[in-house]
């Protein structure tokens, strides 16, 4: 996975977490952060197997009384990404045994260059469905969220203009789409289909409702197109660039970015790793 740095920051500076769990070499970015005097929040566990970390790095944060390290051999059943989540929806469980359905985890860093660990992490919101905790998967240019049953947007409050949902089952049954530019009325669309990506809000406030199925729903910021040139050339290649926008990453207030359905205040869990083959922000 990879962590945009900028994107982190913002993140970091304007969000409140209950637990914050760094994965292995994003260590490497959380040592920059606890010299950034702008954040004052701090990390409470420390997970991997620590093969991607420069052990120069690693040695400071070892024997931290306010450090949990959860240590594990390199040769495992799970990736770091999965055992940090595991850990995370623990920590929302109450002395019942049973997790807080208000509790949210985001995973941050856990896309990157890799597709099969890419996959992999986007696959492990099943974990956070399965215990009733609600789980997010969020960059600069995505927020992907496992979703069933009925949903509903408020344009103000949207990550980005493009709203996709991709079945995750066989089939999605019973798709009704209301307030977007392409409507569907309790349709159906199968595991192999694109039929409901990058549709738009156009209303107000939107409604998605699933009747059977689970769908992995991603909200994507609009790519700016810009002209390049290449001298050597004389030519002109479009590039896509980075979306330009002002971060407001309060997930408590309704008109914030982050918040594309009514805010409540919850449990916060942010889990974070740049290593090659997993990274979370939860």
């Amino acid at each position: 996975g990879r962590i945009d740095e900028d994107f982190a920051l913002s993140l970091l500076e304007k969000e409140k977490f209950e637990h914050m769990i760094v994965v292995d070499g994003a260590l490497a970015f959380w040592d920059k952060v606890e010299k950034n005097p702008d954040i004052t929040c701090h990390f409470d566990h420390l997970v991997g197997d620590f093969d991607t970390i420069s052990p120069e790095i690693l040695k400071n944060y070892l024997d931290r009384e306010d450090i949990e390290v959860h240590r594990f051999n390199p040769e495992k059943d799970y990736t770091d990404t999965d055992i940090a989540l595991k850990l995370a929806i623990h920590l929302t469980k109450s002395e019942t045994g049973k997790a807080d359905a208000r509790s949210e985890i985001w995973l941050l860093g856990a896309t990157g260059t890799r597709a099969d660990h890419m996959l992999a992490n986007m696959q492990l919101l099943a974990q956070t469905r399965a215990a009733g905790v609600d789980g997010v998967i969020v960059d600069k240019n995505n927020k992907i969220r496992l979703l069933e049953g009925s949903y509903t947007l408020k344009k103000e409050a949207q990550f980005g203009d493009f709203v996709s949902l991709i079945p995750v089952t066989q089939a999605l049954k019973g798709v009704t789409l209301r307030g977007f530019k392409y409507l569907l009325d309790r349709h159906t669309t199968y595991w192999g289909e694109s039929l409901c990506v990058s549709n738009e809000l156009e209303a107000e406030e939107g409604y998605i409702s699933i009747e059977e199925g689970l769908a992995l729903k991603n909200v994507a910021p609009r790519i700016k197109w810009v002209r390049h040139f290449y001298c050597k050339w004389c030519s002109m290649k479009k590039l896509k660039m980075d979306p330009l926008f002002i971060l407001n990453a309060s997930r408590i207030t309704s008109s914030t970015m982050f918040s594309d359905e009514a805010s409540r205040s919850a449990n916060r869990f942010l889990m974070t790793g740049i290593k090659e083959n997993q990274s979370i922000g939860l």
